[in-house]
Formats: structure tokens, sequence, C-alpha cells
């Protein structure tokens, strides 16, 4: 495959469904794409998610001891085929032109670069204050922040929806897995 999309898993049962329905329904054909989830020892198994769906492209299961997002994304990366690797998470809800979107800006980069995606709530959900404070805020989604859209600081990475070279993240040898609940992409 062109594209391994890596998914950390961890007690997300409401919310992956619809997320690998919006990643199964990509504009690229099936065989340019894998989808690797990687269960963190959830007690909702993403096993029991995956056997009431039908997709046109059927996820990779791999399991892990609750090692935390980071470790779980690593297993991920290092099971990947894929010359690019796209990081989410499973709760996220892809457009339909995702995948092609980093492709295309990959194409017109070079093979270092790291190509971040804005990350915005479904429009369907109902935002509580502190998620509407998250996605105005500098904390989470500043991307108003942004100067320089060719040069990002790291705070800006966001694991959900961000893609880079395998390569370069084996060679930056992948996600600090001493930090398990986040800021690994930062």
């Amino acid at each position: 495959p062109l594209v391994s999309i890596v998914m950390p898993y961890y007690e997300n049962h409401r919310t992956l469904g619809a997320c690998l329905a919006s990643f199964s329904q990509q504009g690229l054909p099936s065989r340019d794409y894998e989808i690797i989830i990687v269960d963190d020892g959830s007690q909702n198994s993403a096993q029991e998610v995956l056997k009431e769906l039908d997709l046109p492209v059927k996820p990779v299961l791999l399991h892990c001891n609750r090692g935390g997002q980071s470790a779980a994304t690593n297993v991920g990366i290092r099971a990947a085929r894929g010359k690019l690797l796209m990081m989410t998470c499973a709760d996220i809800i892809a457009t339909e032109k995702l995948l092609e979107t980093h492709l295309e800006a990959h194409k017109k980069a070079s093979d270092a670069v790291a190509v971040v995606g804005h990350l915005m709530y479904p429009p369907t959900w109902k935002l509580t204050p502190f998620m509407h404070y998250l996605q105005n805020s500098v904390r989470q989604f500043g991307y108003h922040n942004i100067q320089d859209p060719e040069h990002l600081e790291p705070n800006y990475l966001y694991a959900p929806n961000f893609s880079v070279a395998r390569a370069v993240m084996l060679q930056a040898g992948l996600f600090d897995e001493k930090l398990p609940y986040g800021w690994q992409d930062t």
C-alpha cells in the first residue's frame, strides 16, 4: 500500500465504527492503503466492533498490553507496510479526501516532511464549553495562530491528523513511550 493508517485504540468502542467507515470511504483504491488498529488492552475490544462492520478495507487488528498511546502507535508503525504513515485516532471522522489531500501534499514536498491536517470536531457533534475552548485556543487546535503553514512549530503536530514517511519515523526513533497519554506527537 501507499499509505498505512495507524490508529491506537483504547476503549473507543462508541466511535470506532464511524471512524472506520469514514476511512473506508476514501477516494483511493483499497489496494493503496491499509488500516492498522492497535488495541492497547481495552476491556471493550476493538474485535467486538469489527465483527459488526462490513468494510471495503479490512483493518488489521493488533494487540498490546496497556503501554499507552505512544507504545500502541509504535506497534502499528512497526507493522505498517506503506511508504507513508497516516496517524490518527479511533475517534476521528475522516473526510472523503483526507488521504488524497495528504498524498498530494507529499508529492509536492521532500520525503522528510510531515503533513499536518486541520482537525475539527464533526459538525453533528454538540460541543461542550470545554470542547469549544480547545477548538478555539492555542492549547489544542490553534490553527488560527499558525504564522507560516510551510514551517510549523512542533506544537501544531497533532497525532490524529498527520502523515510522514515511514522511514522518517523509524529514523527519528518513533514516539517516546515515556509519554503514554498524550503530547507524544509534539
